[in-house]
C-alpha cells in the first residue's frame, strides 16, 4: 500500500477544499462526502467509486475539482500511480483554466510535485513546482526536492539544471553530486564555481569524506537520533509500540549514568510512524546534520531510507534489536547490537564440536524467515568445520509435528523397547557425536522435541532459543534433567543489574522489560564507544576483543559489525550458568 509524502503536510490539505458553486438534480455533495470518508477510512477504491460520481463536468456541478482532487489523493494512496499520474496532469490543466482560489491551486501543484517525483518525472515535478507562490508550502516543497533530487544521477541533473538554474535545492544538489565524484570535468568545475558565486554554497562532501577517515574525530557532547514508531497506530500494535517507549526509557536511564561520567549524550527521538515518508521527511531536517549517530529505524520499509543517508554522510547507525546479517553486510558504519544469526551459529557450532565433541549435526527448523537463516547458517558452518549434516528438515506446527520429530530424530532417540520377563531396565546410551539443532519458537516443535528425547531417555546436547523458557507447557525439569542449551544473546547478569533495576523504577515505577535492558545496554555501550574513539570508532572498535558489560555479560566487535560475543546457557545445579565463558584480553 502507498502513503501519501510528506503525510502531514497532505492530510492537512485534504479537508481544504470546498466547492465552489450550486448544485442541481445529481446529488455531487453526497457523492463527494461519501468519497471523502472512505478516502478518511483509507478504503481508497470505495473512496474513488463514490469522488467519480461527483467529478461529472457540468455547470451545475460545484465538486468538480474538490471530487477531482481526492480522487487523486485515492489513487496515489490507493497505490495506483500510473492513473495519479494522469488525473493530476487533467486536473491541473482544467484548474489552470478555472477561477479558483490561489491556495487551492498551489495545493494541487504541490500534490502534482509529489506524484511526478515518485512516477520519476522529475522534469514535470520540477515544473509543476515553480509554480507554487508563496510562504505556506515553501517549507514542505523544499523538503520534497531535497528527498528526491539526491536519488538523481549527476547527468540527470544537469538536464533539469539547464532549466531551473535558479533553483536552489537542485543547484547545491548538483554541487554535492559532482563533488562526489572521483574525477571532475573543467564543465563541472565551471558549474560549481556557477552555483557557489550564485548562493555561497560550497559543498561539504569534501569536509565530510575526510571526517570519516581513520583519524579520530572527538567532540564535547554528542547528538543520538533515536528513530523509532513511537506512537500508537491501532489497538493490535499497542504492545509493540510499548516495547519501543520501554527501549527509550531504556535508554535514557543510560544517558544519565553517562552524564554522571563526563560523557554528555543528547538524545533526539523522532517518531518514525513505520512510514517511509515521514522518514524522508524527517531526514531531509536540518537538525539530521548535527547527528552523530542513528538508533533505528527497525523496519524493512524505513530502515534503508536513513542507512543510505548515513552511509553517503559517514554517520554511524545502529539496530539495538535486529539479528538480520543483510543489514550490516557491505555497510561500514552500520552495527547490530545483537549478534547476527551467522555469528550465533559459529557460536553453537564452535561449542559443539571444540567442547562437546559432537560434529553430527540434525537441524530441524520452523516456517518463519528467523528459522530459515539461522537454520541455513548453522548447517554453512558445520560444513565448513568438517561436520556431518545427519538431518536438515523444514517442521510445520501441526497435528503431524510429533511423529515428523521422532521420525527425524529415530536414529539417536528410539523409544526403549518393551523390558521381557525377567529383564532389567538399562539407561539407552546417546551418540555423544551428535546433537541436535532447533531453530523454531513454536510450542508444538518444542514441546515435540522435548517429549521425543523424554520418551527415549538418552541425553543428546541440545541448542535451542532462550524463548522456549517462556513455554509454561513445558516442565522445567525436563530441561534440567539433560543437556539443553539455550542460545540467549542478551542474557542479564543477575549480578549487575540490580543498580539498573532501582534508577529504571524510580524513574518509571515500573519494572524494566527485556527492551528497557537491551536500550539501557546498547547506549551505555556506543556512547561510550564515541568517548573513547569519537565518531569514527570503526577501526579501533574492531580492534577490542572483549569489553565488560553494565548489565549484560559484554559486548565483543572484534573484526565485525556485530557482537560477537554469545552467550549459551544450561542448567547446573537448577540454575542458568553461561557455559562459554569470555574473558578480556
Amino acid at each position: 500500500m502507498r502513503f501519501t509524502l510528506f503525510l502531514s503536510i497532505i492530510a492537512s490539505l485534504l479537508f481544504s477544499f470546498s466547492p465552489i458553486f450550486s448544485f442541481a438534480q445529481v446529488d455531487y455533495q453526497s457523492y463527494y462526502q461519501k468519497g471523502k470518508t472512505e478516502l478518511s477510512n483509507k478504503n481508497y477504491s470505495a473512496a474513488r467509486q463514490s469522488l467519480i460520481m461527483a467529478m461529472q463536468e457540468n455547470s451545475s456541478n460545484g465538486f468538480l475539482f474538490p471530487a477531482s482532487y481526492l480522487y487523486v489523493m485515492a489513487s496515489y494512496k490507493g497505490g495506483d500511480l500510473a492513473t495519479a499520474y494522469t488525473k493530476v496532469s487533467e486536473l491541473l490543466i482544467k484548474a489552470k483554466n478555472a477561477t479558483l482560489p490561489s491556495d487551492q491551486f498551489q495545493e494541487m501543484l504541490y500534490l502534482g510535485g509529489v506524484i511526478a517525483f515518485e512516477k520519476d518525472q522529475s522534469l514535470q515535478a520540477m515544473t509543476w513546482l515553480e509554480q507554487i507562490k508563496g510562504s505556506k508550502l515553501h517549507i514542505p516543497v523544499q523538503n520534497l526536492k531535497a528527498t528526491f533530487l539526491p536519488k538523481k544521477s549527476v547527468a540527470e541533473l544537469k538536464l533539469l539544471y539547464q532549466k531551473f538554474s535558479k533553483d536552489r535545492v537542485l543547484s547545491e544538489t548538483l554541487a554535492d553530486k559532482i563533488a562526489q565524484q572521483d574525477e571532475t570535468s573543467e564543465e563541472d568545475k565551471k558549474i560549481i564555481k556557477d552555483i557557489e558565486f550564485a548562493y555561497g554554497y560550497t559543498s561539504p562532501y569534501q569536509k565530510k569524506q575526510n571526517s570519516v577517515s581513520d583519524k579520530i574525530v572527538k567532540k564535547k557532547e554528542y547528538n543520538v537520533a533515536i528513530m523509532l514508531p513511537f506512537r500508537l497506530q491501532n489497538e493490535s500494535s499497542a504492545r509493540e509500540v510499548q516495547s519501543f517507549l520501554d527501549l527509550y526509557e531504556g535508554m535514557k536511564v543510560a544517558q544519565e549514568d553517562l552524564k554522571n561520567e563526563g560523557i554528555t549524550i543528547n538524545l533526539l527521538p523522532f517518531d518514525t510512524e513505520n512510514d517511509a515518508n515521514n522518514v524522508r521527511r524527517l531526514i531531509g531536517l536540518s537538525a539530521m546534520k548535527n547527528v552523530d549517530m542513528f538508533f533505528g529505524p527497525l523496519y524493512p520499509t524505513t530502515l534503508p531510507i536513513v542507512s543510505d543517508f548515513a552511509q553517503e554522510n559517514g554517520i554511524s547507525m545502529v539496530n539495538p534489536l535486529s539479528y538480520t546479517p543483510d543489514l550490516i553486510e557491505g555497510k561500514k558504519n552500520t552495527y547490530l547490537f545483537e549478534s547476527s544469526y551467522h555469528t550465533q551459529a559459529k557460536a553453537v557450532a564452535n561449542y559443539s564440536f571444540d567442547s562437546l565433541n559432537a560434529d553430527k549435526a540434525y537441524i530441524i527448523y520452523g516456517n518463519s524467515r528467523k528459522d530459515s537463516i539461522l537454520a541455513y547458517s548453522y548447517k554453512k558452518t558445520v560444513e565448513e568445520k568438517g561436520g556431518k549434516i545427519m538431518v536438515f528438515e523444514k517442521v510445520n506446527a501441526g497435528s503431524s509435528t510429533f511423529n515428523k520429530i521422532r521420525s527425524l530424530l529415530s536414529p539417536i532417540a528410539k523409544k526403549p523397547a518393551r523390558l521381557k520377563e525377567g529383564e532389567k531396565f538399562k539407561k539407552p546410551e546417546g551418540d555423544t557425536t551428535a546433537h541436535i539443532f532447533v531453530a523454531s519458537s513454536e510450542l508444538a516443535v518444542a514441546g515435540s522435541v522435548i517429549s521425543v528425547l523424554k520418551t527415549s531417555m538418552v541425553d543428546i546436547p541440545l541448542f535451542i532459543d532462550k524463548d522456549w523458557l517462556n513455554f509454561e507447557q513445558i516442565d522445567m525439569n525436563d530441561f534440567m534433567d539433560r543437556s539443553v542449551f539455550f542460545i540467549y544473546t542478551d542474557y542479564i547478569s543477575p549480578l549487575k543489574n540490580k543498580e539498573f533495576v532501582k534508577k529504571y523504577i524510580n524513574k518509571t515505577n515500573l519494572l524494566p522489560s527485556e527492551y528497557a535492558y537491551v536500550g539501557y545496554e546498547s547506549l551505555y555501550f556506543f556512547g561510550k564507544t564515541m568517548y573513547k574513539y569519537g565518531v569514527n570508532f570503526e577501526n579501533q572498535l574492531q580492534k577490542e576483543r572483549f569489553r565488560d558489560g553494565k548489565v549484560m555479560i559484554g559486548q565483543n566487535y572484534y573484526g565485525s559489525n556485530d557482537n560477537q560475543l554469545v552467550p549459551l546457557l544450561r542448567f547446573v545445579n537448577n540454575r542458568l550458568e553461561i557455559v562459554n565463558h569470555f574473558y578480556k584480553d
